[in-house]
């Protein structure tokens, strides 16, 4: 499985195939982003999108740099069955960060983040 990144003057083209995947995703998350806030950061070079292709895309991942880490804040398709951690590692090197993070309050998360080497870092109360 290669990884691509998608250039922000090429998000139009891939963007029939990655607003439907956003869109499943949004319907699970507790965040309050939009498809269109992806695309707007992606073009304007404050998140990266990244596809996962076989023969043809399987699936995709939005991360963003933020300082010495970062951040996964969007996994879809291939992405999520643990090959989006891989490549988010490989990514951050590629870019000199020292860390990858994202968040999750889905249950299922907590253990395949333990099997990536991931640790919990802040813990967070509703008021």
């Amino acid at each position: 499985m290669d990884r691509l990144y998608v250039e922000p003057h090429r998000l139009r083209e891939v963007w029939d195939f990655v607003r439907p995947g956003l869109l499943e995703v949004r319907e699970h998350s507790y965040d309050a982003w939009i498809p269109e806030d992806v695309y707007t950061d992606c073009f304007n070079c404050k998140a990266m999108l990244w596809l996962l292709v076989t023969d043809k895309p399987v699936g995709f991942g939005v991360v963003q740099p933020m300082g010495d880490t970062l951040h996964v804040w969007i996994g879809w398709g291939a992405w999520t069955m643990g090959e989006g951690f891989r490549h988010a590692k490989e990514i951050a090197k590629a870019g000199g960060a020292k860390k990858v993070s994202f968040e999750s309050r889905r249950p299922g998360w907590e253990k395949l983040a333990k099997k990536h080497g991931f640790r919990p870092a802040k813990w967070i109360a509703e008021v």
